[in-house]
């Protein structure tokens, strides 16, 4: 693990696990998230979906995201490991479990939190979670019921129940609430889409995203920024540019 002095001087790296696939995040210093209420200029963003999203440095350079978060790395295991994060820092694990049963998430939780009293490092491995905005999520109460994850990222799209363009934003802020108040000492990231895809209507028009949805999470103390999926489509939307001046 690097010293505290690195982890200010340079974004650093965390790895996440989705099911059985490896993900990476980039971190501004965490005391950026620290202010009472209102905007937190923290955007947090989906890397490596798709191919033609350009590569992890153009996504970093683009100076919209405080946060990259490597997605869906599967070529590991069996002696086989392809990917170089050479000159990153490994210091997370997050929990984005969509499928299959949820047992022993939080005794993984647990384990890793063992794993950082043992370490001399001011951080050490962080615990964050992807969840379905929907409160609970039942594959991951268990685990986040540990009060061991210090950023929740919720996902306010793919449910009708709780997306602004389905729900309205009294629908969304029930959930919200919901999320802050079960876990007060987390930072909760609202989980926003980057572009519609077919079939699908959860983009947030950036009008009411300004007007009406940010200032209403933007009054909880626990709201840290925003997470949208994925880079990719914010490639062909450019969405980003609007939300990290809003964030």
């Amino acid at each position: 693990m690097a010293s505290q002095r690195r982890r200010s001087s340079a974004a650093t790296i965390a790895v996440f696990f989705f099911l059985l696939s490896l993900l990476a995040v980039f971190f501004q210093p965490a005391a950026a998230y620290y202010h009472p209420q209102g905007k937190r200029q923290t955007v947090a963003v989906f890397w490596g979906r798709n191919k033609a999203e350009g590569s992890l440095r153009q996504t970093c350079d683009t100076g919209d995201y405080n946060i990259v978060i490597i997605s869906f790395l599967s070529v590991f295991g069996h002696g086989k490991y392809w990917l170089d994060l050479s000159g990153p820092i490994v210091n997370g694990v997050n929990f984005f479990i969509d499928h299959g049963p949820a047992d022993h998430y939080d005794d993984l939780a647990n384990r890793i939190n063992d794993y950082n009293q043992n370490i001399h490092d001011p951080i050490g491995i962080m615990l964050t979670a992807t969840v379905r905005c929907s409160y609970p999520d039942p594959r991951m109460k268990k685990a986040l019921d540990t009060k061991l994850f210090t950023q929740i990222h919720v996902r306010f799209y793919d449910d009708p129940r709780c997306s602004y363009n389905h729900a309205g934003l009294a629908g969304v802020m029930a959930q919200w609430n919901r999320w802050s108040a079960r876990y007060p000492n987390s930072r909760i990231f609202l989980g926003l889409a980057a572009a519609n895809v077919t079939g699908k209507n959860d983009m947030v028009g950036v009008g009411e995203l300004r007007r009406k949805l940010l200032p209403a999470v933007q009054k909880t103390e626990s709201y840290a920024g925003v997470t949208l999926w994925n880079s990719y489509y914010d490639s062909l939307t450019h969405y980003g540019r609007y939300v990290k001046h809003l964030a």
